[in-house]
């Protein structure tokens, strides 16, 4: 069970977000900034894309023979690489459901709605997926030990903030 929450909870919150965006939200779509926050999201997609892509493959240089990198990604390879998919082409899913929104002065209003509301699902389950990934990417490069074990001050340091 905790392997299907690990792998869905992404998707089951941003169907909790939309869900409730449904009952108890209105449809913003017809706003003035709604065009805004379209630009803002696809920025967002871009720089958060483009970060899971180049941190990646310096994780994958990182491998050597033995080292605590190579164990992990033989061991849970398959799901690191999976949660890099699953980011990106949540990513490029939600680039398209941005476009698509662009054009929704063109359409009936059930389908401005549909499209509001799918854009909601693909806003939440991109940012989602892409925080799980990034999670699992950077605890690869620092590992506890590398968190855990912050130096002490010097004293050279500690005479410095005193000086302050």
């Amino acid at each position: 069970m905790t392997k299907f929450f690990e792998r869905a909870h992404p998707y089951l919150i941003a169907l909790s977000v939309t869900t409730l965006w449904f009952y108890f939200g209105k449809d913003l779509s017809q706003s003035n900034g709604f065009d805004n926050a379209l630009d803002s999201t696809s920025t967002m997609c871009s720089i958060l894309l483009g970060f899971i892509a180049a941190i990646f493959p310096v994780v994958l240089s990182l491998r050597t023979k033995g080292n605590y990198i190579d164990k992990v990604i033989v061991n849970g390879g398959r799901l690191l690489r999976s949660y890099c998919i699953e980011s990106i082409v949540s990513g490029f899913i939600l680039i398209a459901v941005n476009t698509l929104n662009f054009f929704r002065f063109d359409t009936r209003i059930l389908i401005k709605m549909i499209l509001f509301y799918f854009w909601i699902f693909s806003v939440t389950a991109f940012i989602f997926c892409s925080i799980r990934c990034m999670y699992f990417l950077i605890r690869l490069i620092l590992p506890n030990e590398t968190i855990n074990s912050i130096p002490e001050e010097s004293e050279a340091e500690k005479k410095y903030k005193d000086s302050l």
